[in-house]
C-alpha cells in the first residue's frame, strides 16, 4: 500500500488524530491563560460544588481528547492535593467511556473492516486483541501516549470496552499519582503557575514509568507473535 493510499483509506484514524493534537495544544494555551488570570483573582478556597463542577466540565473535553489528562491532575494536585483523587476517578473513568463511545460512533466500524484486508497492519495490532488488558495497562503507564490517542485506538479495534476500562484506570493510577504530586509540589514551592520548577525526582520517575510501559509492551509483543505464530 502507497503512502497516499494509507492516507485515503485510514483517513478516519488520521483525521480524529489530527484534530485531537490541534485541539489539545490550543485548548492547552487558552486554559493556561485563564488559569493565570484567575490565579490572580481568586486566592480564597473553592468550595466542594464548585470543583464537582469544574471536573464534570472537565469529563467531556478529556473524552474527545482535547484536554490533558496528566495536565488535569497536574492542576488538581496544584488546587486540591491528594484530595483530587476523589474527583479525578469518577471523572477519568466516565471520560473514558464517553470517549470510547464517541469514537465508535464517529469510525461506524470503518476501521476494523479496513484491518481485515491489511494482514500487516492486523498482526502489527493483534497485542491489543490478544492481550488486552495487559496491553491497554502498559500502554496508558507510558508518558508519551496520550489519554484521547490510546482510547481512540481501542475504540477503533473495538476492544472489549469493560476490559478497556478497568486496564486504563489501572495504568493510569501510577502516572495520575505522579502529576498529582508535582502539582502540589508546586503549590508548595509557587505562587502561582507561571514561574515554576518541577521536583528533581521527577525526571527519573517519568524514565522510569517509560521504561517499564516499554518493557511490558515488548513482552506482551512478544507473547501475542509467539501464540500468532508470526516472528516480530
Amino acid at each position: 500500500m502507497s503512502f497516499i493510499s494509507a492516507l485515503k483509506t485510514y483517513k478516519v484514524v488520521l483525521v480524529t488524530f489530527s484534530v485531537q493534537l490541534v485541539l489539545m495544544a490550543l485548548f492547552h494555551v487558552t486554559l493556561l491563560v485563564v488559569i493565570q488570570q484567575w490565579l490572580l483573582t481568586h486566592t480564597d478556597q473553592q468550595s466542594v460544588l464548585f470543583w464537582v463542577i469544574a471536573f464534570a466540565l472537565a469529563t467531556p473535553l478529556l473524552s474527545l481528547g482535547i484536554l490533558s489528562s496528566t495536565l488535569l491532575a497536574l492542576m488538581g494536585g496544584y488546587f486540591l492535593g491528594w484530595e483530587s483523587l476523589y474527583y479525578y476517578l469518577p471523572c477519568y473513568i466516565a471520560s473514558s467511556y464517553v470517549g470510547y463511545q464517541i469514537i465508535t460512533i464517529i469510525d461506524q466500524g470503518k476501521t476494523i473492516q479496513l484491518l481485515q484486508h491489511s494482514q500487516r497492519l492486523k498482526k502489527a495490532l493483534s497485542f491489543l486483541e490478544l492481550y488486552p488488558f495487559s496491553s491497554v495497562l502498559f500502554l496508558r503507564l507510558s508518558p508519551v501516549i496520550s489519554f484521547g490517542q490510546l482510547t481512540a485506538l481501542c475504540s477503533f479495534i473495538r476492544l472489549n470496552i469493560f476490559q478497556y476500562l478497568i486496564a486504563s484506570t489501572v495504568g493510569m493510577i501510577p502516572r495520575t499519582l505522579l502529576a498529582i504530586w508535582c502539582g502540589l509540589y508546586i503549590q508548595q514551592q509557587q505562587d502561582s503557575l507561571t514561574d515554576y520548577h518541577l521536583p528533581a525526582s521527577y525526571t527519573p520517575f517519568v524514565i522510569g514509568l517509560f521504561i517499564l510501559s516499554l518493557a511490558g509492551i515488548l513482552y506482551t509483543l512478544k507473547r501475542s507473535f509467539s501464540k500468532a505464530k508470526v516472528l516480530p
